[in-house]
């Protein structure tokens, strides 16, 4: 669409510069029907050129319509295994949990699980190339561009992220660990605050999971409209029934809160009240 939109322009201008020749020079001269060809060749190439990018538009919002689809079906899919397992530990005593994990979870299983989860979102978010949309008149579409960089920043940062988040869910293997309580308590600290903060990354994946699940609703709701024009009736559909369906089949019960802010916000917390403890020099003074 850049290639269709610039040479818009140039056409354009090479058909204003004609018309501009046409009325300024002798209308018997060579002059004037070298400028009758630069209108009539550039009117042609203008409709050529419009009609290509038109196309190109087209196909690329039918693109982003099924691949859309493709990423509310994996992100759905993670976030059905993340209620499982969180109803799963909710169902366990610590002792069980700890059990179950040293004979069942595996860090190579787990590792190789997540970097599988790793690879599928790079495959979901390599084919939303956003920077190839361009409006034809820039400052009419800002809206749309905003909501697409919304969106590449959704799957392109916080979906192809999302697998470091799951490899922490699998840290109760770490309590069942053969090395010393004290090597263990160098890493882990004290065993049952380490525990509950494990509980609690499984219960803050399945959040940031139902967070950004949310998120693609909302940006597909923004865009459903904009484009409605451009898309078949096939599309338009999925677009327009896609945020309704995530809400209804996933997040009518779940916990809506943006986990990372939320993070960020405690260790931010937790930065300003170390800095503001004195140090020994200062209370020696």
């Amino acid at each position: 669409m850049k290639l269709f939109a610039r040479l818009f322009y140039i056409l354009f201008g090479v058909f204003v510069i004609g018309i501009v020749a046409v009325c300024l020079v002798n209308p018997t001269s060579v002059w004037s029907r070298i400028a009758a060809g630069l209108v009539t060749g550039s009117f042609v190439g203008l409709v050529n050129t419009l009609t290509n990018y038109f196309h190109a538009r087209q196909e690329f919002f039918e693109k982003m319509a099924l691949s859309l689809l493709n990423v509310e079906f994996a992100l759905g899919e993670d976030y059905i295994h993340a209620k499982s397992r969180n109803a799963f530990i909710s169902e366990m005593s610590k002792k069980q949990m700890i059990k179950y994990a040293a004979e069942n979870e595996h860090l190579e299983d787990t590792v190789a699980k997540s970097e599988k989860m790793h690879k599928r979102y790079q495959e979901l978010a390599s084919k939303f190339d956003f920077e190839e949309y361009v409006p034809l008149i820039p400052w009419t579409r800002k809206k749309t561009v905003k909501v697409l960089e919304a969106m590449d920043d959704l799957i392109s940062y916080e979906l192809v992220h999302l697998y470091g988040d799951y490899r922490l869910c699998f840290d109760f293997t770490l309590l069942s660990s053969p090395a010393s309580k004290e090597e263990q308590q160098m890493v882990i600290g004290d065993p049952d605050e380490f525990f509950e903060s494990v509980v609690q990354e499984n219960k803050d994946y399945q959040d940031l999971i139902a967070f950004n699940l949310n998120s693609l609703a909302d940006l597909t709701e923004s865009l459903s409209p904009k484009v409605s024009r451009i898309l078949s009736k096939t599309d338009r559909d999925i677009l327009s029934h896609l945020p309704s369906a995530i809400r209804d089949i996933h997040l009518k019960d779940a916990v809506i809160r943006d986990v990372r802010t939320e993070r960020a916000a405690e260790v931010e917390k937790e930065w300003e009240t170390e800095g503001n403890e004195p140090d020994d020099e200062t209370e020696l003074i």
